[in-house]
């Protein structure tokens, strides 16, 4: 499936990788003192990395071409869906954003493990058809969680990729050893590999982030991008699949919810030359730039800092590709019964 075009393929990631900073040779720009972010990692919302060459630019602009793209019933859509484009729930205040509030994902009732699950789906699985009828009421007795999802922004996405494990393990303290009140766990979101990428650090690699919202959200079926492939997104261990067909028979553990559904068109609905293009156009989408400090903005952090929020939202997080201005550890975190919602 994936031997066509497969040396281009894995060219392109490694140019991606590298427009994020993966692989660079030379030292990375120092971090802007006024903002602590290196000044070639950020550009305004939707843009690409300004690390990207022509080549990586043109790669970006294919995978945007594709997350405007409308499907249709013809082309793969459905049969169950909640969106016809990806830029359907990412577009705010750019594409690769988040979306207005119509786009909410409502969660309700609790599972033994304490993660929210509807009836007769999976843990986890999106309920992609709701109704809210006759207005306000009262809730079941049953549900004693309900929660709200809106789509997460997909900028900076490369930058996390960038992040080693390591500095997400060192700073996990599941049961508060240093007694600081504040305790944090790595979750594993593949087979033994830490999760980064989606709400709760839910996926570990970049095309499982991508071919789950695909799928679960529009219908859109693809297969794991091959193992060479893998090899070179940052975050994914070297070695982890080596078969022809990648990780679907290397890795059982992989997302494979996304093979195959039962509409009229033949699966995969998304090539992989089409996964790889949308994969690198969501590792280019640089990173907002910080505004310039002010007096409020400096006064605001130091009392950021005061109040302890920093211990959990860290300012920023050591990468290849220099500071990553994240202001989160990555970590999930137990905030008690008060602020828990699955």
């Amino acid at each position: 499936m994936f031997s066509r075009r497969r040396a281009l393929m894995v060219a392109c990631v490694a140019c991606a990788l590298a427009a994020c900073g993966a692989g660079r040779e030379e030292p990375h720009p120092p971090a802007d003192a006024s903002t602590g972010f290196a000044p070639d990692l950020c550009a305004p919302l939707g843009e690409v990395s300004p690390r990207a060459t022509v080549e990586q630019r043109a790669a970006f602009l294919r995978g945007r071409e594709l997350a405007e793209r409308r499907w249709t019933a013809e082309d793969g859509l459905g049969p169950g869906f909640n969106a016809v484009s990806c830029v359907g729930c990412h577009e705010r205040p750019a594409v690769g954003g988040t979306a207005a509030r119509h786009r909410n994902t409502l969660l309700a009732r609790r599972v033994s493990a304490g993660t929210f699950q509807a009836p007769s789906l999976p843990v986890e699985g999106v309920l992609r058809h709701y109704d809210v009828v006759d207005g306000l009421h009262a809730l079941p007795a049953d549900l004693d969680r309900i929660a709200i999802r809106n789509p997460s922004p997909l900028f900076g996405t490369g930058l996390i990729a960038q992040i080693p494990s390591a500095v997400i393990f060192e700073n996990a303290d599941e049961d508060d050893g240093d007694g600081d009140g504040i305790s944090g766990r790595f979750n594993l979101g593949g087979p033994g590999f830490v999760g980064r990428f989606a709400r709760k650090a839910s996926h570990s690699f970049v095309d499982d982030f991508v071919r789950a919202v695909l799928f679960d959200q529009m219908g859109v079926t693809s297969l794991p991008l091959p193992a060479e492939i893998e090899e070179v997104i940052p975050g994914v261990p070297r070695g982890y699949g080596s078969t022809e067909t990648g990780c679907i028979r290397a890795c059982g553990d992989r997302y494979t919810a996304a093979l195959a559904d039962d509409d009229a068109v033949m699966d995969p609905e998304l090539s992989g030359a089409e996964l790889l293009d949308l994969v690198t156009y969501v590792l280019l989408l640089a990173a907002p730039c910080p505004d310039a400090p002010t007096p409020e903005s400096e006064a605001g952090r130091r009392q950021f800092a005061t109040l302890g929020c920093d211990g959990c939202h860290l300012p920023a997080l050591e990468s290849p590709a220099g500071p990553v201005g994240l202001y989160s550890d990555l970590l999930l975190h137990d905030m008690g019964e008060e602020l828990a919602d699955g």
